[in-house]
Protein backbone atom coordinates (compact mmCIF):
# COMPACT_ATOMS: atom_id res chain seq x y z
CA UNK A 1 0.00 0.00 0.00
CA UNK A 2 1.35 3.11 -0.69
CA UNK A 3 2.04 5.39 2.21
CA UNK A 4 0.38 8.55 2.32
CA UNK A 5 1.31 12.13 2.49
CA UNK A 6 0.53 12.41 6.40
CA UNK A 7 1.99 9.33 7.17
CA UNK A 8 5.71 10.60 5.31
CA UNK A 9 5.22 13.84 7.10
CA UNK A 10 4.39 12.74 10.71
CA UNK A 11 6.95 9.44 10.43
CA UNK A 12 9.88 12.34 10.89
CA UNK A 13 8.24 13.28 14.44
CA UNK A 14 7.52 9.39 14.92
CA UNK A 15 9.11 6.68 14.14
CA UNK A 16 11.86 8.73 12.55
CA UNK A 17 12.20 11.28 15.63
CA UNK A 18 15.73 10.02 16.36
CA UNK A 19 16.58 9.99 12.45
CA UNK A 20 15.10 13.81 12.33
CA UNK A 21 17.63 14.82 14.98
CA UNK A 22 20.06 13.38 13.11
CA UNK A 23 19.70 14.62 9.99
CA UNK A 24 18.87 18.15 10.96
CA UNK A 25 22.52 17.85 13.06
CA UNK A 26 24.57 16.67 9.90
CA UNK A 27 23.06 18.91 7.59
CA UNK A 28 23.97 22.02 9.87
CA UNK A 29 27.70 20.42 10.61
CA UNK A 30 27.85 19.91 6.68
CA UNK A 31 28.61 16.57 7.24
CA UNK A 32 27.91 13.01 5.02
CA UNK A 33 24.57 12.64 5.59
CA UNK A 34 24.29 9.51 4.13
CA UNK A 35 26.02 8.36 7.31
CA UNK A 36 22.82 9.10 9.18
CA UNK A 37 21.24 5.92 7.68
CA UNK A 38 18.59 6.98 6.03
CA UNK A 39 16.04 4.25 4.15
CA UNK A 40 15.94 4.41 0.55
CA UNK A 41 12.85 4.69 -1.82
CA UNK A 42 11.68 2.48 -4.78
CA UNK A 43 12.95 4.05 -6.33
CA UNK A 44 16.72 4.02 -4.91
CA UNK A 45 16.66 7.59 -3.88
CA UNK A 46 17.99 8.34 -0.74
CA UNK A 47 14.64 8.88 1.45
CA UNK A 48 14.24 12.92 2.39
CA UNK A 49 10.89 13.48 1.43
CA UNK A 50 8.70 15.34 3.50
CA UNK A 51 11.96 16.56 5.66
CA UNK A 52 11.11 19.99 7.08
CA UNK A 53 13.96 21.70 8.30
CA UNK A 54 13.94 23.62 12.03
CA UNK A 55 12.21 27.36 11.50
CA UNK A 56 11.98 30.28 13.60
CA UNK A 57 8.85 32.16 13.59
CA UNK A 58 8.11 35.76 14.24
CA UNK A 59 4.51 37.63 14.29
CA UNK A 60 3.43 40.75 12.71
CA UNK A 61 0.23 42.48 13.49
CA UNK A 62 -2.06 42.32 10.08
CA UNK A 63 -3.81 45.46 8.69
CA UNK A 64 -7.09 43.59 10.58
CA UNK A 65 -5.10 43.68 13.70
CA UNK A 66 -4.22 39.93 14.14
CA UNK A 67 -1.42 38.61 15.08
CA UNK A 68 -0.01 36.53 11.96
CA UNK A 69 2.88 34.13 12.50
CA UNK A 70 5.34 33.75 9.61
CA UNK A 71 8.61 31.63 9.27
CA UNK A 72 11.80 34.30 9.69
CA UNK A 73 14.86 32.14 10.04
CA UNK A 74 16.19 28.63 9.32
CA UNK A 75 18.85 26.39 9.35
CA UNK A 76 22.19 26.75 6.91
CA UNK A 77 23.78 23.97 5.26
CA UNK A 78 26.82 23.86 3.94
CA UNK A 79 29.28 21.98 1.72
CA UNK A 80 27.35 19.29 1.72
CA UNK A 81 27.28 16.84 -2.01
CA UNK A 82 24.06 15.71 -2.72
CA UNK A 83 23.86 12.27 -5.07
CA UNK A 84 20.71 10.84 -5.78
CA UNK A 85 18.70 12.09 -3.20
CA UNK A 86 14.13 12.27 -2.59
CA UNK A 87 13.27 15.75 -1.84
CA UNK A 88 9.63 15.52 -2.64
CA UNK A 89 7.47 17.09 -0.47
CA UNK A 90 10.59 18.70 1.73
CA UNK A 91 10.45 22.11 3.34
CA UNK A 92 13.52 24.30 3.21
CA UNK A 93 11.83 27.63 3.77
CA UNK A 94 14.44 30.59 5.00
CA UNK A 95 17.02 28.09 4.19
CA UNK A 96 20.90 29.14 3.02
CA UNK A 97 22.48 26.28 1.31
CA UNK A 98 26.13 27.28 0.77
CA UNK A 99 28.91 25.72 -1.31
CA UNK A 100 26.33 22.35 -1.86
CA UNK A 101 26.25 20.19 -4.98
CA UNK A 102 22.96 18.83 -6.39
CA UNK A 103 22.97 15.60 -8.62
CA UNK A 104 20.61 13.17 -9.96
CA UNK A 105 18.01 14.78 -7.53
CA UNK A 106 14.40 14.24 -6.94
CA UNK A 107 12.58 17.68 -6.29
CA UNK A 108 8.79 17.06 -6.14
CA UNK A 109 6.29 20.05 -4.79
CA UNK A 110 9.53 21.00 -2.70
CA UNK A 111 9.11 24.80 -0.57
CA UNK A 112 12.14 26.25 -1.07
CA UNK A 113 10.93 29.38 -0.48
CA UNK A 114 12.92 32.55 0.32
CA UNK A 115 15.95 30.27 0.27
CA UNK A 116 19.26 31.17 -0.58
CA UNK A 117 21.86 28.71 -2.70
CA UNK A 118 25.20 30.28 -2.58
CA UNK A 119 28.10 28.65 -4.82
CA UNK A 120 25.97 25.73 -5.56
CA UNK A 121 25.68 23.64 -8.64
CA UNK A 122 22.96 21.27 -10.06
CA UNK A 123 23.28 18.83 -12.67
CA UNK A 124 20.70 16.22 -13.78
CA UNK A 125 17.56 17.57 -11.76
CA UNK A 126 14.01 17.90 -12.08
CA UNK A 127 12.25 20.16 -10.11
CA UNK A 128 8.65 19.98 -10.42
CA UNK A 129 6.35 22.14 -8.80
CA UNK A 130 8.84 23.52 -6.77
CA UNK A 131 8.23 26.82 -4.50
CA UNK A 132 11.48 29.05 -5.36
CA UNK A 133 9.12 32.35 -4.79
CA UNK A 134 11.48 35.10 -3.11
CA UNK A 135 14.70 33.39 -3.44
CA UNK A 136 18.41 33.88 -4.50
CA UNK A 137 20.77 32.38 -6.64
CA UNK A 138 24.55 33.59 -6.18
CA UNK A 139 27.88 33.04 -6.35
CA UNK A 140 29.57 32.09 -2.85
CA UNK A 141 31.60 35.10 -1.60
CA UNK A 142 32.80 38.70 -1.65
CA UNK A 143 34.97 37.93 -4.68
CA UNK A 144 32.38 36.17 -6.96
CA UNK A 145 33.84 33.03 -8.02
CA UNK A 146 32.36 31.49 -11.16
CA UNK A 147 31.24 28.06 -10.98
CA UNK A 148 31.18 25.79 -14.29
CA UNK A 149 27.34 25.21 -15.38
CA UNK A 150 26.05 25.58 -11.91
CA UNK A 151 23.06 23.91 -13.88
CA UNK A 152 23.19 21.40 -16.14
CA UNK A 153 20.95 19.42 -17.59
CA UNK A 154 18.07 20.69 -15.24
CA UNK A 155 14.37 20.49 -15.79
CA UNK A 156 12.16 22.76 -13.92
CA UNK A 157 8.50 22.17 -14.72
CA UNK A 158 5.80 24.02 -13.25
CA UNK A 159 8.21 25.65 -10.78
CA UNK A 160 7.08 28.73 -9.04
CA UNK A 161 10.22 30.98 -10.12
CA UNK A 162 8.46 34.61 -8.67
CA UNK A 163 10.35 36.90 -7.27
CA UNK A 164 13.80 35.03 -7.81
CA UNK A 165 16.94 36.96 -8.53
CA UNK A 166 19.66 34.36 -10.57
CA UNK A 167 23.10 36.11 -10.26
CA UNK A 168 25.96 35.41 -12.01
CA UNK A 169 25.54 31.65 -12.77
CA UNK A 170 25.26 29.49 -16.15
CA UNK A 171 22.84 27.68 -17.39
CA UNK A 172 23.53 24.70 -19.76
CA UNK A 173 20.55 22.71 -21.41
CA UNK A 174 17.83 23.71 -18.97
CA UNK A 175 13.65 23.67 -19.80
CA UNK A 176 11.73 26.12 -18.25
CA UNK A 177 8.25 24.20 -18.95
CA UNK A 178 5.01 25.80 -17.80
CA UNK A 179 6.71 27.78 -14.45
CA UNK A 180 5.60 30.49 -13.12
CA UNK A 181 7.70 33.21 -13.60
CA UNK A 182 7.15 37.05 -12.76
CA UNK A 183 9.68 38.96 -12.38
CA UNK A 184 12.41 36.74 -12.74
CA UNK A 185 15.60 38.01 -12.62
CA UNK A 186 18.88 36.87 -14.66
CA UNK A 187 21.70 39.28 -13.96
CA UNK A 188 25.18 39.01 -15.73
CA UNK A 189 24.33 35.07 -16.79
CA UNK A 190 26.25 32.58 -18.89
CA UNK A 191 22.98 31.14 -20.95
CA UNK A 192 23.20 28.61 -23.20
CA UNK A 193 20.20 26.53 -24.84
CA UNK A 194 17.72 27.63 -22.49
CA UNK A 195 14.43 26.72 -23.64
CA UNK A 196 11.00 28.18 -22.19
CA UNK A 197 7.54 26.03 -23.06
CA UNK A 198 3.88 27.51 -21.96
CA UNK A 199 3.54 30.31 -20.68
CA UNK A 200 7.39 32.63 -20.21
CA UNK A 201 6.29 36.37 -18.88
CA UNK A 202 7.59 39.03 -16.40
CA UNK A 203 11.61 37.36 -17.66
CA UNK A 204 14.58 40.04 -16.83
CA UNK A 205 17.50 39.60 -18.53
CA UNK A 206 20.61 42.28 -16.98
CA UNK A 207 23.78 42.69 -18.18
CA UNK A 208 24.04 38.82 -19.18
CA UNK A 209 27.89 37.47 -20.10
CA UNK A 210 26.39 35.32 -22.54
CA UNK A 211 23.34 34.60 -24.17
CA UNK A 212 22.91 31.97 -27.00
CA UNK A 213 20.08 29.56 -27.72
CA UNK A 214 17.41 31.10 -25.47
CA UNK A 215 14.35 29.72 -26.97
CA UNK A 216 11.10 31.04 -26.64
CA UNK A 217 10.00 29.71 -30.07
CA UNK A 218 7.62 27.19 -28.13
CA UNK A 219 6.09 30.01 -25.84
CA UNK A 220 3.64 32.17 -25.13
CA UNK A 221 5.86 35.41 -24.59
CA UNK A 222 4.56 38.75 -22.77
CA UNK A 223 7.10 41.49 -20.40
CA UNK A 224 10.52 40.09 -21.56
CA UNK A 225 12.63 43.09 -20.34
CA UNK A 226 16.46 43.33 -21.45
CA UNK A 227 18.09 45.99 -19.51
CA UNK A 228 22.27 46.57 -20.14
CA UNK A 229 21.97 44.03 -22.48
CA UNK A 230 20.75 43.14 -26.14
CA UNK A 231 18.34 41.16 -27.94
CA UNK A 232 21.01 38.29 -29.39
CA UNK A 233 20.99 34.85 -28.72
CA UNK A 234 17.35 35.07 -27.99
CA UNK A 235 14.77 33.09 -30.20
CA UNK A 236 11.06 34.26 -30.31
CA UNK A 237 7.98 33.00 -31.24
CA UNK A 238 7.78 33.28 -35.33
CA UNK A 239 4.93 34.87 -36.87
CA UNK A 240 4.40 37.48 -34.27
CA UNK A 241 6.44 40.96 -34.15
CA UNK A 242 8.43 42.04 -31.38
CA UNK A 243 10.02 46.02 -30.31
CA UNK A 244 12.77 46.65 -28.80
CA UNK A 245 12.48 49.67 -26.44
CA UNK A 246 16.12 50.49 -25.61
CA UNK A 247 17.34 53.07 -23.22
CA UNK A 248 16.45 55.74 -25.57
CA UNK A 249 12.96 54.97 -26.18
CA UNK A 250 11.38 58.29 -27.23
CA UNK A 251 13.87 57.76 -30.40
CA UNK A 252 11.13 56.59 -33.10
CA UNK A 253 14.28 55.10 -35.22
CA UNK A 254 14.89 52.83 -32.01
CA UNK A 255 11.37 50.84 -32.65
CA UNK A 256 10.55 49.27 -36.15
CA UNK A 257 7.11 50.11 -37.29
CA UNK A 258 5.69 47.23 -39.48
CA UNK A 259 3.51 48.66 -42.10
CA UNK A 260 1.40 45.83 -42.19
CA UNK A 261 0.68 47.53 -38.59
CA UNK A 262 -3.24 49.10 -38.28
CA UNK A 263 -2.53 52.70 -37.35
CA UNK A 264 -4.23 52.06 -33.96
CA UNK A 265 -1.20 49.66 -32.99
CA UNK A 266 1.19 51.94 -34.44
CA UNK A 267 0.04 54.62 -32.57
CA UNK A 268 -0.45 52.64 -29.46
CA UNK A 269 3.18 51.50 -29.93
CA UNK A 270 4.66 55.40 -30.02
CA UNK A 271 2.07 56.34 -26.97
CA UNK A 272 4.29 53.73 -25.49
CA UNK A 273 7.29 55.82 -25.57
CA UNK A 274 6.57 57.77 -22.99
CA UNK A 275 5.44 55.18 -20.27
CA UNK A 276 8.77 53.28 -20.61
CA UNK A 277 11.62 55.52 -20.69
CA UNK A 278 14.22 54.30 -18.39
CA UNK A 279 13.01 50.86 -18.92
CA UNK A 280 14.50 48.60 -22.15
CA UNK A 281 11.49 46.53 -23.00
CA UNK A 282 9.98 44.18 -25.69
CA UNK A 283 6.50 44.16 -26.32
CA UNK A 284 5.02 41.96 -28.35
CA UNK A 285 1.88 43.34 -30.93
CA UNK A 286 -0.05 40.14 -33.07
CA UNK A 287 -0.67 41.18 -35.91
CA UNK A 288 -3.11 39.11 -36.92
Amino acid sequence: MKETKKFLEERWFGNFGRVYLAVTAFLQKGEKIEDSKLPLTEEGFVDLSYYSAPKEYSKHNSNAGRHVKYVSGSICIKNISFQGFDFTGANFERCHFNNCSFKNCKFENTRCVAADFDGCTFNDILFLKTQFSHSTLAPNGIFFKTLKSNFQNVIFEKANLTEVHVHDQQFKNCLFSDCKTGALLFSSCYLEQIKFTGTAKGIFFKKSKTKSGIDFSNAEVADIQIIDDNEQGIIFPTGESYYLFKDKVKELDNIKLLTELSETQQELIKNSLNLWKSWPEIFRILTG
